[in-house]
């Protein structure tokens, strides 16, 4: 949106100043303004800044929703890396060819 404003000499003066004080463009510096204003006067700070105890504590219970279908145990071993499962069949070699139904596969 293009805005065209007329400011008083006086005005425009002070927000040149306060713009060049804060190493801003004008025009950077009155949108900050209006989004100041439109936002209350406050600024939107992020979650982590502003959530209370209970909030954090839902917050990482969504995360938690599917923990139970995780392994207690995961094997990060080096055989485990090269043996190939699939559906929950493990093939110990890679030359072994499989012809696998499309349904089964998700």
């Amino acid at each position: 949106m293009t805005i065209t404003l007329e400011l008083k000499p006086e005005i425009e003066n002070r927000v040149a100043e306060k713009a060049k004080l804060l190493g801003k463009t004008v025009e950077n510096y009155l949108v900050e303004v209006i989004e100041e204003k439109v936002n209350g006067g406050v600024e939107e700070k992020p979650f982590y800044e502003t959530a209370t105890d209970e909030e954090w504590e839902a917050a990482l219970d969504s995360l938690a929703i599917y923990s139970d279908e995780i392994p207690e145990t995961w094997d990060d071993s080096r055989e485990s890396i090269y043996r190939l499962t699939f559906n929950g069949k493990d093939f110990k070699r890679f030359n072994e060819i499989t012809i696998v139904d499309p349904q089964d596969v998700r």
